[in-house]
């Protein structure tokens, strides 16, 4: 079964609790079943060059959007497992699990900085411990 899921930017000028709050509505209103938000750690100026300041943490808006939403599963878009201590990326996700009424998704980015590498290499993974790749 196909699902339809928007990325919910956490990071520019428009990163705000009123942006993603509206977004949060649009989504469940129309019709989405989830709702992804991007994972950076290091913010290089080549990273802010991309995805500028303010850039969010993907688990704390997570965790606040379970509160905002309803039926949206949860999760980021690619979680940098790299530059993240695994064991505090599992509990985290098991805790939104919880938070979250609808579930939630995490899809990992086990390797470095080669494009075609991280993409042969990413897996989505739920916490029911099913998965797919991407």
């Amino acid at each position: 079964m196909t699902k339809l899921g928007l990325n919910v930017r956490n990071f520019g000028p428009a990163a705000a609790p009123e942006h993603f709050r509206s977004w949060a509505r649009f989504a469940e209103d129309n019709g989405f079943a989830l709702a992804l938000i991007s994972d950076h750690v290091a913010l290089t100026p080549e990273v802010n060059a991309i995805y500028p300041t303010p850039f969010y943490d993907p688990f704390i808006m997570l965790a606040w959007m379970a509160e905002q939403t309803q039926r949206l599963e949860l999760g980021t878009s690619v979680a940098i497992l790299l530059l993240r201590d695994p064991l505090l990326v599992t509990q985290l996700a098991a805790n939104l699990d919880q938070l979250s009424g609808a579930g939630s998704f995490l899809a990992l980015a086990p390797v470095g900085r080669d494009r075609s590498t991280r993409r042969s290499a990413c897996r989505s993974k739920n916490v029911d411990g099913s998965s797919t790749s991407t």
